[in-house]
């Protein structure tokens, strides 16, 4: 294992390497529903206000996506936009709860949505 280790940092950074080593994450995973869906500048400000939330130096991996075209009974795909953020701990989630950034994304965004649901994970 030291080895892939040692290669997947020469390849793509300390940060993957630091995560792969890791034996436990704080995984954070939010659902946004817009209030206005056909809106396009609803929908591109709320894109570029989740992309100023990569920002927080908590942050080890961030993604931001829109439902996928899969459609099965179990899958809810009727909301707008989703995040997953990966952190050290629960520390790390904290700072981000905190941090400026976060704080002016949902003072600026805030009104876009008319629901959000939140799902936090530990892994082990």
């Amino acid at each position: 294992m030291r080895g892939r280790v040692k290669m997947l940092t020469d390849l793509t950074g300390r940060r993957i390497a630091a995560l792969l080593t890791q034996t436990s994450m704080f995984v954070h995973t939010v659902f946004f529903w817009l209030k206005n869906k056909s809106s396009e500048a609803d929908r591109k400000q709320l894109r570029a206000g989740l992309e100023s939330l990569q920002s927080i130096a908590s942050i080890r991996h961030a993604w931001i996506g829109e439902p996928a075209s899969t459609r099965r009974s179990v899958i809810d795909h009727s909301y707008d936009y989703a995040i997953t953020f990966v952190f050290n701990d629960l520390q790390g989630h904290d700072l981000y709860q905190d941090d400026p950034v976060h704080l002016k994304f949902v003072e600026n965004c805030g009104t876009l949505w008319n629901r959000v649901q939140v799902y936090d994970t530990v892994t082990s």
